[in-house]
């Protein structure tokens, strides 16, 4: 009689099957599991996106001067614009500046709820300006290479680098001389600069990495503290001339100066102050006694404290145009940060006058 052989492979294989089966139901599980909060989260920074460009919209909407919404509109949008400037008859220089100088350098910050804005989030911007900060094109002149005004008895821009330069070093913690590598940077180059952010290359300015833009300005604890400077808070490659406007230094430029920083303070009682302030304006600041009167109350730093030379570079006359908002758009804990450079402009039509905005430069940072 013969006997059949009988291989026992039926069991292992439908074991196999079984764990085959659960290998990708588990995978098709774990694949579904993290897609939905993977896509609410890819919603929520599309949102944040938006709220930051949106940001950039508000504040160039306050710089273009478009008047203030009437009291009776609600929301966070109204609200935006409430903080806003004067209406586009007001174009003096004084009157300008007395409603740029609450919110220079500092926090605005608007809530949104769906229920009145359609979205729950919060909108940050900060409005700096480009003629607070040292115009990196206009101090050099590439033609000749040589600073401007150098060997000069006043406005020597490579004597006033050189000690800025020292102090920007100390405060970034430096080793290596950063006034020399941006002297040679510069005398190596057949062109001006197309941004700011080209001093990175050089491993002098390896400090600023990570701190290339204005992050946000600090609250009354961290100016208590060293805080680190930001490089396009400190240098810019747009404006008219080597000159700094003093009414409009940026934040990282009071630091570096030895002047008391922005900090957070509630625009309301900015606005106070700066009526205080405005009592002395004078767009052209001549000698110490001017310099004590004026700006010593803002600063805190008297004329004969100041950076050497430094006085012989400020701005003569008041007529800004170019300036930076960053700005941060949060949604649901999830945050996107634009920057832009923005120009503001005069129109004149049919004996109307008003101002206008447009972007030079953006940036995601």
């Amino acid at each position: 009689m013969m006997h059949t052989k009988k291989y026992g492979f039926v069991i292992p294989l439908t074991l196999m099957l079984i764990a085959i089966a659960m290998v990708i139901i588990t995978a098709m599980y774990r694949s579904g599991s993290l897609f939905v909060p993977f896509s609410a989260t890819m919603i929520k920074r599309e949102q944040a996106k938006l709220l930051a460009l949106s940001g950039i919209q508000v504040g160039m909407a306050q710089l273009a001067s478009f008047g203030e919404v009437p009291e009776k509109k609600e929301g966070a949008a109204a609200t935006m614009l409430r903080t806003g400037f004067a209406s586009a008859g007001d174009s003096a220089p004084k009157q300008f500046l007395s409603e740029l100088l609450p919110v220079l350098n500092q926090w605005q910050q608007f809530k949104l709820t769906k229920s009145t804005d359609g979205v729950d989030g919060e909108i940050s911007i900060a409005i700096a300006s480009e003629a607070g900060k040292i115009n990196l094109n206009a101090i050099y002149d590439f033609a000749k290479r040589k600073f401007r005004g150098e060997n000069e008895p006043r406005g020597d821009w490579k004597k006033i680098m050189q000690t800025l330069m020292a102090r920007v070093q100390k405060k970034m913690g430096g080793t290596q001389n950063m006034f020399g590598a941006f002297e040679n940077f510069m005398k190596g180059r057949q062109h001006k600069l197309n941004d700011a952010t080209e001093l990175i290359t050089l491993d002098a300015f390896g400090a600023f990495a990570g701190k290339e833009f204005y992050r946000h300005p600090p609250t009354a604890e961290e100016v208590k503290q060293d805080l680190s400077l930001y490089l396009l808070d400190l240098f810019t490659v747009y404006g008219r001339g080597p000159t700094i406007q003093p009414w409009l230094l940026s934040d990282s430029m009071r630091d570096v100066l030895d002047m008391k920083r922005s900090g957070a303070i509630d625009i309301k009682q900015r606005k106070t102050m700066v009526q205080g302030w405005m009592k002395n304006f004078k767009p052209t600041i001549r000698g110490a006694q001017e310099w004590n009167k004026i700006f010593q109350p803002v600063y805190g730093i008297e004329f004969q404290r100041l950076l050497k030379g430094i006085d012989a570079v400020f701005e003569s006359s008041f007529d800004p145009t170019l300036f930076s908002v960053v700005s941060y758009g949060i949604i649901g804990g999830v945050m996107q940060r634009a920057y832009a450079i923005v120009e503001r402009f005069k129109r004149v039509e049919k004996k109307k006058t008003w101002y206008d905005v447009k972007i030079k430069k953006f940036y995601w940072i």
